[in-house]
């Protein structure tokens, strides 16, 4: 069992990892090919981003829950033993 969650884990790490790789490659992006764009243009672009980022961001939260309800199983079964995570 505890094999198994310790995947687990490491695999939500992996996922939050790549989602805040990804919106900072779109931030990145987003900034450079908005430059020549007239400013409703930015304006609706920018509205469309951070509705993009608002779903990964709840994803985000939701890992970071998920990691606590884990850590909070594990903990009891070695107590005093520092958990990976």
């Amino acid at each position: 069992v505890e094999a198994r969650m310790r995947t687990n884990l490491e695999a939500l790490g992996v996922r939050q990892k790549v989602m805040v790789d990804s919106l900072n490659v779109m931030m990145a992006s987003f900034e450079r090919d908005s430059a020549a764009l007239p400013q409703p243009d930015k304006v609706a672009r920018f509205t469309a981003m951070q509705q993009y980022d608002a779903l990964y961001r709840d994803t985000l939260q939701a890992l970071e829950r998920i990691r606590e309800e884990f850590r909070q199983a594990l903990q009891p079964l070695k107590p005093g033993t520092p958990l990976p995570f």
